[in-house]
């Protein structure tokens, strides 16, 4: 049993379940008036928290427990079936936080803050400014008691404050904390073919460096060497930009991976061999995309503005699930295994078929919003098949002049 004697004090903690009561008891007897002291946990929400649970009987008088709560925090106790519970109506605004620190990590910046048990904060808003005391916008919110704040300029400073919530309010701005994000990071190729985070293969204004994960990367044509390069581990830089013209770069080995995204540049070649995980999406705004793997090109779309993407398939996934966004002239070639294209193809821009070997285009996704132009080439290497019903477009124009048997298919039932 759970008995209350006249002037007793029972006192109840860390209440944080509204399923799991603190007690059970056969029955719960009230001898007199009696103290329930109950202490809360910062972040405590409204709602109703069982406390006691009984399989027998209530006797004495349920209005003889005072209630004793935390200063600011209104509720009551409540009797339900054969169950004693807190239900809490009213908590106090949150109190400011008195501590926040900022770690730069690349081209993004980790906060974190401590809460005190009393500060009563379901959730945080994080405010960002370019400039120390004023200006700060709201960038993000969390439960947690960390926040990084991605996609951020190069070799830039950034201020923050946060401020604590609840139903009831929001306190006043947290201590400010400021950090400079990290130079974007130039790939030279001095030391070796490895990109990894020991190797010095890397320029950060002019002086050799490490690689970071986090961080906003590049590789051009002022690399020294080693442009066939070997991802040692798993990487996630924030933004990797490929920008070459003379040189060709080919990524093998272990996964780019994180939710940060790839854009090329300039006329020259870059090639991935493995599947990647990264989810920020890829850009082709020039030059030529060789995919080695129906995963090479991560997880996000590829915005196509102009360019080749071409597949040159050897292991791995042989299809490409990735939408694709035509915006530009942009040519879709093969040159080694079939491609087979199961994600959607959407946009405006002009689909070229290249001609570089003697395969099979397969689409096989909804291209419903594709309105530009699809474009063979007159050749017996221009090959494209339609799989799926789907996989046309009633508002694009599709022209084909190739009259050799075979060299385009249809599904065999009506679609789009």
């Amino acid at each position: 049993n759970l008995s209350l004697a006249a002037g007793s004090t029972l006192e109840l903690m860390n209440i944080t379940s509204a399923a799991t009561p603190l007690l059970a008891a056969s029955n719960v007897v009230v001898n007199g008036s009696c103290t329930v002291k109950i202490s809360l946990p910062g972040g405590i929400a409204l709602g109703t928290y069982p406390l006691a649970n009984y399989s027998g009987s209530f006797l004495g008088n349920f209005a003889n427990m005072q209630l004793q709560l935390p200063a600011g925090v209104n509720g009551a106790l409540v009797s339900n079936a054969n169950q004693i519970a807190l239900s809490i109506t009213v908590i106090p605004v949150p109190s400011a936080l008195t501590a926040l620190t900022a770690t730069p990590q690349g081209t993004q910046i980790e906060l974190d803050w401590n809460v005190a048990g009393t500060n009563y904060a379901t959730g945080y808003n994080i405010w960002r400014s370019p400039t120390s005391g004023s200006g700060y916008t709201l960038v993000g919110n969390t439960s947690n008691t960390t926040f990084i704040d991605a996609g951020l300029a190069a070799n830039k400073t950034y201020y923050y404050v946060v401020t604590a919530t609840n139903s009831f309010g929001s306190s006043g701005y947290s201590p400010e904390a400021s950090a400079i994000t990290q130079p974007t990071m130039k790939w030279t190729g001095a030391a070796s073919v490895n990109w990894d985070e020991a190797t010095p293969n890397w320029s950060v204004n002019g002086s050799p460096s490490v690689y970071l994960d986090g961080s906003s990367i590049r590789f051009d044509d002022t690399a020294l060497s080693n442009v066939t390069i070997n991802v040692l581990a798993t990487v996630s830089p924030s933004i990797m930009v490929v920008s070459n013209s003379s040189k060709s770069y080919s990524f093998s080995g272990n996964d780019i991976s994180g939710t940060g995204s790839i854009l090329k540049l300039g006329n020259g070649t870059v090639t991935f061999n493995v599947a990647n995980t990264y989810s920020g999406g890829t850009t082709l705004s020039n030059g030529m995309i060789v995919i080695g793997n129906g995963d090479a090109l991560g997880t996000g779309p590829i915005t196509a503005d102009a360019g080749t993407l071409k597949w040159t398939y050897t292991t791995g996934n042989g299809a490409l699930a990735n939408s694709i966004v035509v915006n530009g002239p942009v040519t879709f070639d093969t040159s080694a295994g079939n491609w087979t294209q199961t994600g959607p193809i959407t946009g405006s821009g002009t689909i070229t078929r290249g001609i570089s070997g003697v395969l099979s285009l397969y689409l096989g996704g909804d291209n419903s919003g594709f309105t530009g132009t699809y474009q063979d080439q007159n050749s017996a290497n221009s090959v494209t098949r339609f799989t799926a019903n789907t996989a046309g477009s009633a508002s694009a124009h599709w022209i084909f002049n190739q009259p050799a048997l075979g060299r385009t298919s249809l599904p065999t039932t009506s679609g789009t």
